[in-house]
């Protein structure tokens, strides 16, 4: 068997030896004799914590990005304002709809505003959770107009003026929690 010299090789390595071991097939060179548990490969494996931890630093944002079910929630209502201009994905119950193109998710302090540009065929209803993945901006109401092709009604919106809010490129309603 070819020696795998990458941390990462070995660790898919040691799994990969794993499973072979517990279908009983048989091993080739320095993979472990009958009888070693999982345990002692995962130690082979990953020689130290050391190792462990320069495997968790290889992960990218994009990777963490895309992970299921991860999202930028708790973060993000504590200071959205941190995330201006940063792509997020978070999740909250919808408050209230002003219109097919805008809606709050979150209440009081952590009330958000999230605007899609085309309604796709997600019908909004206040109770509703949803995830939203957009960028955070400020909103202006000028700008947010444009951006949407939509005249919004201004004192609907200005409770929102000069705060963030996220440009969703993706809703999706999930199970209520």
């Amino acid at each position: 068997m070819t020696a795998i010299r990458s941390r990462t090789g070995r660790l898919f390595a040691a799994t990969a030896i794993a499973a072979s071991t517990g279908l009983g097939l048989v091993a080739c060179g320095d993979e472990p004799d009958r009888g070693t548990t999982l345990e002692d490969i995962n130690e082979e494996g990953v020689e130290d914590q050391g190792d462990l931890d320069d495997l968790q630093d290889d992960a990218t944002e994009a990777d963490i990005a895309e992970a299921p079910n991860d999202d930028d929630s708790t973060a993000f209502f504590d200071d959205p304002e941190s995330f201006t201009a940063e792509p997020v994905t978070v999740r909250g119950k919808i408050v209230e709809v002003l219109s097919p193109q805008a809606f709050v998710i979150g209440e009081g302090d952590m009330a958000t505003l999230v605007t899609r540009p085309t309604p796709d065929g997600v019908t909004l209803l206040p109770g509703y959770i949803a995830q939203v993945t957009g960028d955070v901006g400020t909103f202006l109401l000028p700008e947010v107009e444009e951006d949407l092709g939509q005249d919004l009604d201004d004192e609907g919106y200005a409770v929102f003026e000069d705060g963030p809010y996220i440009a969703a490129v993706d809703v999706n309603l999930l199970d209520e929690d």
